[in-house]
């Protein structure tokens, strides 16, 4: 006759009721003495809330809120068995609501979060250290930041998180202000940072190149030089929240005019000329001074170049001074005649034109003097 000891199970926690919240853990255990290995298990109840039913210990998961009985029947190698249960209640979490959950801003800014739906609510940033507790909190993030909001009823706790994108404002340099000499091209040398697009305008009629990059080409138009300048919008669109940013060039175009509007002359041998030159602010001409006109007595053949001068342009332009030697005349010698008699008087024939004291316009005259007289005569050579 063989005698066989009693099976016993207790089931851990050893509570006989355990209040948990919804969407938490509890692990359970069957604590058997007596009896004769081996021994089964079987867990019933909620089973399906259960991760295992036929091992020593299993975990109870619940996210539905109720009163649920779990069990445990243990059966030892004889065949002799024992029970034990608890009564598990599972209380449902806060209805926590948190506004905005995900949201962006711009450096330097503030945002008020705003949380309901719990008796208690806590505030923590991303490595878990309490920033307040209440129903809102005002950040001032530096940087794009992660944070968590905790409701709390009773005893269940529920965890939101908010993540808080923090945005740079664009910065933003269209270049240095320029002077263009001619009608050319820019190459436009922009800088910008932290921004989302780009776009340039103009306050003429000229074009770009591209006008949504960086550094595109500008031509400037005829109307844009006609009107002595433009001035070039840079725009740097910025994210979310951030202000746009701009800035502005001036491109300017000087164009130099003539220089010298009178046409190239003739002169005669000695004589002086004025010339004078317009339009520039400093003047360097060709014989070394620099002001706005000079006087010249050249003695042959002459040009000469002013270079004017207005910013970084300049221009060139000259004048001409053809010069003719004076003429050469001689009348012969003086001589002696009767009264009554005639004589001819001959000027050189190389001349365009003669002009004697006695009227006549030829190279020579033929006079017939009554007394002793002296004639004269005004040649010019062209």
């Amino acid at each position: 006759l063989s005698a066989y000891s009693q099976v016993n199970v207790n089931i851990n926690p050893s509570e006989d009721t355990m209040v948990i919240c919804a969407e938490s853990f509890l692990d359970l255990s069957a604590e058997v003495d007596g009896g004769t290995s081996p021994y089964t298990y079987f867990w019933y109840g909620a089973d399906t809330l259960l991760l295992n039913n036929s091992s020593p210990s299993t975990t109870f998961f619940s996210n539905i809120i109720g009163t649920f009985l779990i069990g445990c029947t243990v059966t030892d190698g004889n065949g002799n068995t024992a029970k034990d249960s608890i009564i598990i209640i599972v209380n449902p979490l806060p209805n926590l609501i948190v506004s905005p959950q995900l949201d962006s801003l711009c450096i330097g800014d503030s945002i008020t979060l705003s949380a309901s739906g719990a008796n208690t609510i806590l505030w923590f940033n991303n490595v878990d250290s309490l920033l307040g507790w209440g129903n809102s909190i005002t950040l001032h993030p530096l940087q794009s930041s992660n944070y968590s909001v905790v409701g709390v009823t009773a005893g269940c706790s529920k965890t939101l998180p908010v993540n808080i994108k923090v945005y740079q404002p664009p910065t933003v340099n269209a270049g240095n202000d320029m002077t263009l000499c001619s009608l050319e091209n820019v190459n436009l040398n922009a800088s910008a940072t932290n921004y989302t697009g780009i776009h340039w305008t103009s306050s003429g009629t000229g074009s770009f190149s591209n006008a949504n990059i960086l550094n595109p080409v500008y031509l400037p138009s005829v109307n844009d030089w006609n009107n002595g300048s433009v001035i070039l919008t840079l725009t740097a669109y910025a994210h979310v929240d951030c202000s746009d940013a701009t800035d502005q060039l001036t491109i300017n175009f000087i164009d130099i005019p003539d220089l010298i509007l009178s046409t190239d002359t003739t002169i005669c041998e000695s004589s002086n000329v004025n010339i004078s030159a317009n339009g520039a602010n400093s003047y360097l001409w060709s014989e070394g001074s620099s002001t706005p006109s000079i006087t010249v007595s050249p003695l042959a053949n002459t040009t000469y170049y002013v270079t004017g001068t207005i910013d970084i342009c300049q221009r060139v332009d000259s004048f001409t001074i053809l010069v003719n030697p004076l003429p050469v005349i001689n009348l012969g010698n003086d001589t002696t005649i009767c009264n009554a008699d005639t004589i001819t008087i001959s000027a050189t024939t190389v001349y365009s034109s003669y002009q004697w004291d006695t009227g006549d316009t030829t190279s020579s005259i033929i006079v017939v003097p009554t007394d002793t007289t002296t004639y004269t005569v005004t040649v010019t050579n062209t």
